[in-house]
């Protein structure tokens, strides 16, 4: 044991590591509920927040008005396992880079927050991420906000994995009224889903798996 050595060795993930979160098993529901628990984090505490799902045959985008992400909070959005979140819906920093990755190939995070004239633009490619990911240096476009009196964010995803098909935004629409009922019922959250508004329903159990559950407004 005398003679035994110390060497610092780089335990920086494989780049691979990356692309494999999106085969964690997600339904196209569950990895939408996914995107949608981080918008519900980011709502304002006196305000409704307004969530709009678009379900096309060639992407997938989640936009929302909630309080949106700085400067340095964009940019470490990508980063593994890193959040700010403590009791919150997402707190352990998993979920965007998990469940859009799921959805899709390619996607990217638009943010901006209120009275900040920037906005963040981090995009993420599969493909490209495999021939020359860099876990240090990955680029974050900033360009003007059109306005400095809205924030939110959008994720857009694209060149899908999933199969698209023409009953898709109901059956979604449907999942997340069930999934996100109390918090609409409330009157903190509305989702719309294409054209379609998400309707609170109750989660089908039985009478001795039915708990009350109840939400607190701000």
């Amino acid at each position: 044991m005398d003679n035994m050595q110390v060497k610092e060795i780089d335990i920086t993930p494989d780049k691979s590591l990356m692309p494999k979160m999106g085969q964690a098993g997600y339904s196209i529901s569950q990895a939408i509920s996914e995107l949608i628990d981080n918008a519900v984090d980011a709502r304002f505490p006196d305000k409704i927040l307004a969530i709009q799902v678009t379900l096309k045959p060639d992407y997938i985008e989640i936009v929302d008005d909630g309080i949106g992400m700085n400067e340095q909070q964009a940019s470490r959005c990508l980063k593994l396992a890193y959040s700010e979140k403590k009791n919150q819906l997402g707190e352990f920093g998993l979920g965007l880079k998990t469940a859009a990755q799921s959805l899709g190939k390619t996607f990217s995070v638009i943010t901006t927050t209120l009275k900040d004239e920037n906005e963040y633009i981090i995009k993420f490619d599969e493909d490209e991420w495999l021939k020359s990911g860099n876990w240090t240096k990955h680029p974050m476009h900033i360009k003007k906000s059109s306005s400095m009196e809205e924030s939110g964010t959008t994720v857009l995803i694209e060149n899908l994995k999933i199969k698209y098909y023409p009953n898709l935004a109901t059956s979604i629409k449907d999942d997340l009224g069930i999934r996100f009922a109390p918090y609409i019922e409330n009157e903190l959250i509305r989702i719309k889903v294409n054209t379609l508004w998400c309707k609170p329903a109750p989660l089908d159990l039985t009478s001795e798996g039915k708990e009350e559950i109840h939400i607190f407004k701000d």
